[in-house]
């Protein structure tokens, strides 16, 4: 079950009837710590494949404070806002060429966010590799299409790869960010993802089979809440610097 992104109507769902109390969740589990990424190692995520054209990424958000497949609703908005946000701002940094906004367009209109999975509380985007068939390409289009959109997939896992290495050697800072291609809005972004419900946000990576399996293709990444203390560090020393 899939959808195309509309944060506008989704908050403008959560603001009806104001009196009743709201939960983004997914269906109630004693076993949510059992659930797809509770039993796996981060190496038994390997490249099994993805049979069909499109890239999932998960992200799994965790913490005592989500309980049972379910996170607040203003959280949860934030964090698919977070995650749209990192997907798109990342696309950004991979393009340094002309009709920039029409290849960003293009490339947004073929995001999905897919129905939760039980767990702690498990976000799905999915970036759809087939092209739209009113654009009316011909065969070699449409695979240029798939590449184009596979390499900005991949631009964003290993953004997200090098900025969890990072984080492991030293002590970030701002300067240290920019150097990553990790900017303010990108900081912003990541804020918004990890909800202060979350201890830990997991990305797990699942790629279309048919667009290729190179080799060392990421497929897990993971941040603990040292890494949002961290990012909020930053940021409020560049705050201070600037005023």
């Amino acid at each position: 079950m899939k959808s195309k992104f509309d944060l506008n109507a989704a908050k403008a769902w959560a603001n009806s009837k104001n009196n009743m109390p709201k939960n983004i969740a997914s269906s109630t589990t004693t076993e949510r710590h059992n659930s797809e990424w509770g039993h796996t190692s981060s190496t038994e995520f390997s490249l099994k494949g993805y049979r069909c054209n499109s890239d999932i990424f998960s992200i799994r958000a965790s913490g005592p404070s989500v309980k049972q497949g379910k996170i607040k609703f203003s959280e949860g908005l934030n964090a698919l806002n977070g995650i749209y946000e990192l997907i798109k701002l990342s696309a950004k940094q991979s393009l340094k060429c002309n009709g920039i906004n029409n290849a960003i367009r293009n490339y947004t209109d073929c995001i999905y966010m897919n129905a939760p999975e039980t767990g702690s509380f498990i976000y799905k985007a999915e970036i759809d590799l087939d092209s739209d068939p009113s654009l009316g390409l011909n065969s070699d289009e449409k695979k240029e299409e798939a590449k184009f959109k596979r390499h900005l997939n991949l631009s964003f896992a290993k953004l997200l790869q090098l900025l969890s290495q990072s984080n492991l050697q030293e002590q970030l800072t701002y300067k240290k960010l920019l150097l990553l291609g990790i900017d303010e809005k990108l900081c912003d972004s990541l804020l918004c993802l990890f909800s202060d419900s979350a201890d830990k946000i997991e990305f797990n990576f699942k790629w279309s089979v048919y667009e290729g399996l190179e080799p060392n293709l990421p497929s897990y990444i993971a941040f603990d809440d040292s890494f949002r203390n961290e990012i909020k560090r930053c940021k409020k020393n560049t705050y201070n610097i600037n005023t």
